[in-house]
C-alpha cells in the first residue's frame, strides 16, 4: 500500500483560483487556510490584478498604492458619501445656512425623476435658500496616507429643477478641506439661471472624472486633442498633458519602445515622432528627376530616369533610377533635426532606423 502524498498547488493556479472567489471571502476565509493561501491572498499581485479585471483604475499612473488591496476595497466601496441626499430623512445631515421666503421644504418631485427611485427633494423658495453638509473623509474609511498617496478622484454629482411657474438660480459649491479646513481644491461651476414658464426638466451637475475624460480623448483625434481639446480648460489640459494618456495611445496604436530599458520622458513627443513615421528619403523613386540627390560618380551612359522593365510588387511605383555600364553613385544626407527628430530624443531614444532598398 502506498502512503498518501502531500499535494501542492502551483501558487499561480491558487491565485488564478481565487480571482474567482468573492473579496470578501478570500480575505475571511481562503487567507486563514494555510500559508501558502495566506501569501497568496496577501500579494499585491493578487489585488492587482482584481482591480485591472474589474475595472478600477489609477487616477494617475504615477502613482501606484503601496498597499493593492486597500486601493481595490476602497475602489469597491465607493458610493455616494453624502448623507440623505433626497431629503428621506428630513433635513438630517444638512446645516441649514439660509432660509428665505417661505424656508426650505421636502416634497415629492413636481417633475419624475429619471431615476424613478427618487420619491422626495428639496425645495426652496422665493428668498434665498442655502445648505450645506460637511463630510469626513477619514470616517469615511479614507485615511491620510492613502488620500496624500493616491489623492483619489471625488466625483460631483447633482440634480436639480425649476419650477415651472417663477424665475430661479441653481449654485454649488464643492470644497476639498485638509485637515486645518483650508481649502485645497474647489469646484465652482457658473450658477444656471432659469427664466418663469420653463419646462421644469431634471439637470445634472457633475464634475467628469478624468480617467473617464481620458478614455473619451483617446477616440479623439491626436491633433484634434493637442489643438482644441486642450484648449478647453485647465483639467483638459492636464489630461491631454499626462504621460499615461499618450502612453495608452502609443499602445493601442501599436507603438513600441525599440529598448525597454529606455523610457521617454515626453510620451507624446514619443507618440507624434511613431505617427509621422515616414520614407525619410526625398523623391526615392525618379519622379522628380534628381531632386534631392547628388550624383557622385556617373559613368557610361550616366544616370537615367525610366519605367521599370518589370512590375514592381509596389503598383505605385511607375519610376526609377538606371545605372549605366560604368561605375554610377549617387547620395543623399538627411538632416534629422529638421525632419523633427531633436537631440534629446535622439540621444534618449536612439530610435530604431529601419533601412530598407529595393
Amino acid at each position: 500500500m502506498l502512503a498518501p502524498t502531500a499535494f501542492h498547488l502551483p501558487l499561480d493556479i491558487l491565485e488564478e483560483m481565487f480571482l474567482n472567489v468573492p473579496p470578501h471571502q478570500v480575505v475571511r476565509a481562503c487567507r486563514l487556510v494555510c500559508h501558502e493561501w495566506k501569501e497568496v491572498a496577501d500579494r499585491d499581485s493578487f489585488w492587482r490584478e482584481r482591480c485591472r479585471r474589474e475595472g478600477y483604475h489609477l487616477c494617475h499612473a504615477s502613482k501606484v498604492p503601496t498597499n493593492w488591496k486597500h486601493f481595490y476595497f476602497i475602489s469597491k466601496n465607493i458610493r455616494n458619501l453624502l448623507k440623505n441626499p433626497r431629503g428621506e430623512d428630513e433635513f438630517n445631515g444638512w446645516t441649514i445656512v439660509e432660509n428665505g421666503g417661505d424656508q426650505w421644504k421636502i416634497e415629492a418631485p413636481m417633475v419624475s425623476h429619471p431615476n424613478e427611485g427618487v420619491q422626495k427633494n428639496f425645495v426652496t423658495s422665493y428668498g434665498m435658500c442655502l445648505k450645506s453638509q460637511l463630510i469626513d473623509l477619514k470616517k469615511e474609511g479614507y485615511n491620510s496616507s492613502f488620500m496624500d498617496e493616491m489623492q483619489p478622484h471625488i466625483r460631483i454629482s447633482d440634480w436639480y429643477a425649476p419650477r415651472w411657474d417663477c424665475g430661479s438660480e441653481y449654485i454649488i459649491t464643492v470644497e476639498l478641506l485638509n485637515d486645518k479646513k483650508a481649502v485645497v481644491q474647489e469646484f465652482t461651476p457658473e450658477p444656471v439661471t432659469f427664466p418663469q414658464w420653463n419646462d421644469q426638466q431634471w439637470n445634472q451637475a457633475f464634475d467628469l472624472p478624468l480617467d473617464i475624460l481620458e478614455e473619451i480623448f483617446l477616440n479623439v483625434p491626436p491633433h484634434q486633442v493637442v489643438r482644441a481639446c486642450r484648449l478647453v480648460c485647465h483639467e483638459w489640459k492636464e489630461v491631454a498633458d499626462r504621460d499615461s494618456f499618450w502612453r495608452e495611445r502609443c499602445r493601442r496604436e501599436g507603438y513600441h519602445l525599440c529598448h525597454v530599458s529606455k523610457v521617454p520622458t515626453n510620451w507624446k513627443h514619443f507618440y507624434f515622432a511613431c505617427k509621422n513615421r515616414r520614407n525619410l528619403l526625398k523623391n526615392p523613386r525618379g519622379e522628380d528627376e534628381f531632386n534631392g540627390w547628388t550624383i557622385v560618380e556617373n559613368g557610361g551612359d550616366q544616370w537615367k530616369i525610366e519605367a521599370p522593365m518589370v512590375s514592381h510588387p509596389n503598383e505605385g511605383v511607375q519610376k526609377n533610377f538606371v545605372t549605366s555600364y560604368r561605375m554610377c553613385l549617387k547620395s543623399q544626407l538627411i538632416d534629422l533635426k529638421e525632419e523633427g527628430y531633436n537631440s534629446s530624443f535622439m540621444d534618449e531614444m536612439q530610435p530604431h532606423i529601419c533601412i530598407s532598398d529595393w
